[in-house]
């Protein structure tokens, strides 16, 4: 079954208002920005997931739905965090 971007966005928008803060919820905006081709909110949610522990290096480089998103400065400084920190764990 496939989930429209508008559908998967009520979704999230819902799990928000009942309380749900978690990372994965950060990684799931940034797939539906960039669903919506909006790569500048795409890397602010994952920025988000990021600050909330979201630390799956390995789906950054895996997951093509974020391939859009591979060149860009912001994405690459942020792989390159991650990385950082589970090293230092």
């Amino acid at each position: 079954m496939t989930i429209s971007p508008r559908l998967a966005s009520n979704m999230v928008r819902r799990a928000r208002v009942n309380g749900v803060d978690s990372p994965e919820i950060y990684y799931t905006e940034a797939i539906i920005a960039l669903l919506n081709n909006d790569q500048q909110q795409a890397v602010e949610a994952l920025e988000s997931a990021y600050e909330r522990g979201w630390r799956q290096a390995w789906v950054l480089k895996v997951d093509r739905r974020l391939q859009a998103l591979r060149d860009q400065p912001a994405f690459i400084e942020l792989e390159q965090r991650i990385d950082r920190a589970r090293f230092q764990a």
